[in-house]
Parts: C-alpha cells; sequence; structure tokens
C-alpha cells in the first residue's frame, strides 16, 4: 500500500534527525511516536476497506436477480450506517488527527528553531560590532577612573549596540511573535482603509521587525520605515523590505513637505520624551499630503496592570502617553481624530466574576481593559 510505505519512510527519516539533534530528543520521540499511531491507524483502514467489497456473485436466475436488485437498494439507502463502514470512517478519522498532531508538533519546533536562530543572529550583528568599535580608552590613570576621581564608563562605545541586540532578542517576549503582532495590526490597516487615502509614499517610523511594512507591501502599497535599532534594520533588509536605520526627527526634517500618504508610529510614542513627541509631531504634520494619514499605537496606561506592569518590562520605555493626552498633541498640530481604536483585550476569564456589578465591572476595566490603543488623524 503506497500510504504504509510513505509512514515507513516518514519514521525513518524522523528517527535518523532524532539522532542528530541532541536538544530536540524529546520532541524527535514524541514524533515517532505519533507515526506509530498513524501507521496503525492507516494499517487498520486498509484492513477495514477489504471488508466493504461487491456482492459475493449470484446464480442467473430471475429470482436472484430481483433479490440483488431489492439488495442493491437498501445497501446505498443504508451504505453510512453499516458497521463496517462506520468503523472504517472513525480509522481514517483517527489516522489524519494522528497526522494533524504530528505536523503541530513539526510546526511548534520550527518556530522555536527559528527563534532561535533569531537570537543568534542579533548576537552575531553585536559581536561584529564590538569587533569594528573596540572599547575606547579612558583618561586619566588606565585603571578605569578618570583624573578626577569619577568612574569612566568603559562601555560607551558599545552599549547602544548591547542594548540593540538584548531589545530585539526580546522582542517576541515584549510584543509577541511575529504572526501575533502582524494580526494585531491589521486592526489598524482595515481601519485606514475606510477612509480615502492619498496616493504616494507610507513612512512607518520604529519598524521593529517589519511586520507592517510587509501587510502594508502586500496590501499594494509603497511603505518605508525607520528605526535606530541596528538588530531591527538588519533583519528588515534580510527578509527583503525597504529599511533605513535613521533617527526619526532627524528623517523626518530631511523629508520634503506634503510627500507621504500614511505616518505610522506603532509602539513609538512611548520611547521618547514630550519634547521629543512634540517635534516629531510638528514634523508629521508637515510631510503629511492633504487628507493624509498618521497612526500611532501605544499602551494604554487606563489599564492598570498596563501602566504599572508591563509597560516597564520594555527597559527602552520612557513613559506612558495616555489617549487623551494624545488627542491633545494632534489637536495642536491641527490634526483632525477621526478614529479610536481600543485594542488588545486580556481573555475573558481573566476578568472577576460578578461582572453584573456596577463596582466589579468598573475594576475589571481599570485592570483587564485593552491593553494598547490606536489613534488616527487626518491632516
Amino acid at each position: 500500500m503506497i500510504v504504509q510505505e510513505v509512514i515507513r519512510e516518514l519514521r525513518k527519516r524522523v528517527e535518523r534527525e532524532s539522532n542528530l539533534q541532541v536538544g530536540v530528543n524529546g520532541n524527535a520521540r514524541l514524533m515517532v511516536e505519533e507515526l506509530d499511531v498513524l501507521r496503525s491507524s492507516c494499517l487498520r483502514s486498509a484492513s477495514l476497506s477489504e471488508s466493504v467489497g461487491p456482492m459475493p456473485p449470484s446464480p442467473h436466475t430471475r429470482r436472484a436477480q430481483v433479490g440483488a436488485f431489492l439488495i442493491r437498494i437498501f445497501q446505498r439507502a443504508l451504505f453510512w450506517y453499516t458497521p463496517a463502514i462506520v468503523r472504517f470512517q472513525n480509522e481514517v478519522v483517527h489516522a489524519l488527527g494522528s497526522g494533524l498532531t504530528l505536523f503541530e508538533m513539526q510546526q511548534r519546533q520550527i518556530l522555536a528553531q527559528q527563534h532561535e536562530l533569531k537570537v543568534l543572529r542579533g548576537e552575531l550583528r553585536r559581536l561584529q560590532n564590538e569587533t569594528r568599535q573596540p572599547f575606547p580608552v579612558p583618561g586619566g590613570n588606565g585603571n578605569g577612573h578618570s583624573s578626577n576621581g569619577h568612574t569612566e564608563d568603559l562601555l560607551s562605545g558599545t552599549q547602544n549596540e548591547l542594548l540593540d541586540s538584548f531589545i530585539f532578542a526580546s522582542y517576541d517576549s515584549l510584543r509577541g511573535k511575529e504572526e501575533e503582532t502582524a494580526g494585531k495590526l491589521e486592526a489598524h490597516l482595515d481601519a485606514l482603509r475606510t477612509f480615502d487615502i492619498p496616493e504616494g509614499l507610507w513612512l512607518d517610523i520604529g519598524c521593529g521587525r517589519g511586520e507592517w511594512m510587509n501587510a502594508v507591501s502586500i496590501a499594494g502599497y509603497d511603505c518605508r520605515g525607520i528605526d535606530t535599532n541596528t538588530s531591527a534594520i538588519g533583519y528588515c533588509r534580510e527578509m527583503g523590505l525597504h529599511a533605513i536605520e535613521a533617527d526619526a526627527l532627524k528623517y523626518l526634517r530631511n523629508t520634503p513637505s506634503e510627500s507621504l500618504a500614511v505616518v505610522s508610529l506603532f509602539q513609538f510614542v512611548d520611547h521618547i520624551g514630550i519634547a521629543e513627541l512634540l517635534a516629531i509631531m510638528r514634523e508629521v504634520a508637515r510631510v503629511l499630503k492633504p487628507g493624509g494619514l498618521v497612526s500611532i499605537e501605544t499602551p494604554d496606561p487606563a489599564n492598570l496592570l498596563t501602566a504599572s506592569h508591563q509597560f516597564w518590562r520594555d527597559p527602552s520605555h520612557r513613559q506612558p502617553v495616555p489617549m487623551s493626552l494624545m488627542e491633545l498633541v494632534y489637536d495642536y498640530f491641527d490634526l483632525t481624530v477621526v478614529k479610536r481604536l481600543h485594542l488588545n483585550r486580556p481573555p475573558e476569564s481573566d476578568r472577576l466574576p460578578f461582572d453584573e456589578l456596577e463596582p466589579v465591572r468598573r475594576l475589571n476595566e481599570h485592570l483587564y481593559g485593552p491593553q494598547d490603543y490606536g489613534l488616527i488623524g487626518r491632516r
């Protein structure tokens, strides 16, 4: 049977690979066990299928011909209720379920290896930067202290690269895996598409791993991204995305007026101070075309758990920005708020019981309300 041969070959390949991969022996053994289950199910399905065959030959008499005709009618009417057919169906379903479990295990293993590869790439870039930029020699007596007795920062030449590498390697933990982040950003793309968008370039400030650039490009728009994180820029370029290592304010000041259709700042405004935020938003209002759109996403401090704990897990965060403050910034630069998005609510199972009571409902909103908010403005 062809299916049996395929299963045998898959089993041999998994066994060979499990002997070569020291770190995934547990997963390999489980995969082999699942293949055994799948193989047994296919064998049982094959044996049962032989019991569902044609009727035995009948004598060539008028009575036998009439009887055979009636049997065929009943056979068709009761086909899906016969025990042999039901057993055969159950075995096929069981075999398919085992195959699905196997493929899911393989997918989880592949995702884990992809994450490990991403971390290693970030570490490699950090090491490359260290070899290109040696530690600076501090002034003074050569023992790590300056002549006035203050400690010299020996990492001043590499601390930014080390932080970039750490932040990039922590993206999965801080922001979620790439497919999760891309799924969350769909709400912004759907919201933007409800408005008339001028033709022209889209700019993603703080592009990170490029999930937004990728989604926008697939949707048919021309988008480029900027970021100061060297590891993130390198990763985006490896993905074939148009990413530029640049400071946001400097880049915007060199951008012609009324030249951009959409500017996005996702998980960005919480990484800068209020003075820099105002300077950047002034430039954003200048470079947007008439009717152009600006879209932001940032942690919502109205969620107390986010403001008091989750926000500070990212060491590059500066300060949370309430929606009411961001609306004042939009209004100050004549950007009209056209859409408010309440994003990324925790699962309902996290909420306190008796939500029908007003005090409990209000407490649930403060503790388990949206973790992020989005704000879309039009010039």
